[in-house]
């Protein structure tokens, strides 16, 4: 499974509460143009964000959702008005906090 790239890697699963990250949102993120030049852009600085875990680019009323991982509010603040808004290919930027994981797997729903 290796040999044909099936596996993709091994990690542990860590607990972000215990590693004094306690705030888990959705970040949605709508780009100021579309163009190729500003999703290049936008994926560029999501490459070198650490706080965001997961990143995907969407059909529908926003271009990307983020999943990202903070200490706290203030260091969310910091993130949303220092980092994202800022950017040049960023329009608009809407959060939501995570309130309690219902689910959370890595596995693939393989029958």
């Amino acid at each position: 499974l290796e040999k044909e790239g099936y596996i993709r890697g091994y990690h542990a699963q860590l607990d972000h509460r215990l590693l004094g990250l306690g705030l888990l949102c959705v970040v949605s993120v709508t780009l100021a143009t579309h163009t190729q030049d500003s999703a290049k852009r936008f994926a560029r600085l999501v490459g070198k964000l650490p706080e965001v875990l997961e990143a995907y680019s969407l059909t529908g009323d926003m271009d990307y959702h983020l999943k990202v991982l903070t200490r706290d509010l203030a260091d969310l603040s910091r993130f949303v008005n220092d980092v994202l808004l800022p950017h040049n290919s960023v329009q608009h930027v809407r959060t939501s906090i995570v309130l309690d994981t219902l689910k959370e797997s890595s596995g693939y729903p393989i029958r």
